[in-house]
């Protein structure tokens, strides 16, 4: 815990040093989470408390993107905008994932291709928040798009499991 407490506090701190251009801090977490994970030094494994204190913080992270996220601010041409990017993004990636599918590298066509229209809303605010570019245009339009990047791919999974589940179930009620 002390490791990723020192983490905590590095991160904003690193942030500050004037290198000629400014590292959103999110960034500079997400560096050094990953060189004190097990994916470099292993000096910090998820799991036990650690575990708890990576789901308590995604959740917050989650929250505080919500909480950032104005519908006023993206109403109308932006979240329009965004609908629209996230539609042709998910054809790209059906497109993409069968070409996959095709290749022998995927069974699941759509799980693939919703998972490369995934955005990541709550890194991109704080990042927008720390530019100080959230009240601008180009910060509602990258909301908008970022939140249709959020919601749209939490809708689709959700509402192909609840079907694969419910399918699956059936199955097994069917066979036993």
């Amino acid at each position: 815990i002390l490791v990723v407490m020192a983490v905590a506090v590095l991160a904003p701190l690193l942030a500050e040093i004037p290198v000629g251009f400014r590292i959103p801090v999110v960034v500079l977490e997400m560096i050094l989470g990953f060189v004190i994970g097990p994916g470099a030094l292993g000096l910090v494994k998820p799991e036990g408390v650690i575990a708890f204190f990576g789901l308590a913080g995604l959740a917050s992270l989650f929250f505080m993107a919500g909480l950032e996220l104005d519908l006023d601010r993206v109403r109308g041409r932006p979240i329009t905008l965004g609908a629209a990017g996230w539609i042709i993004s998910l054809c790209l990636g059906i497109a993409a994932a069968a070409a996959l599918r095709a290749a022998g590298v995927t069974d699941s066509i759509l799980l693939l291709a919703v998972a490369f229209t995934s955005t990541a809303l709550g890194t991109i605010t704080p990042i927008l928040k720390d530019a100080g570019g959230i009240e601008s245009r180009f910060g509602r339009l990258v909301l908008a798009a970022g939140a249709m990047g959020e919601f749209g791919p939490i809708v689709v999974i959700s509402l192909v499991l609840t079907h694969h589940f419910s399918t699956g179930l059936q199955a097994a009620a069917m066979l036993g």
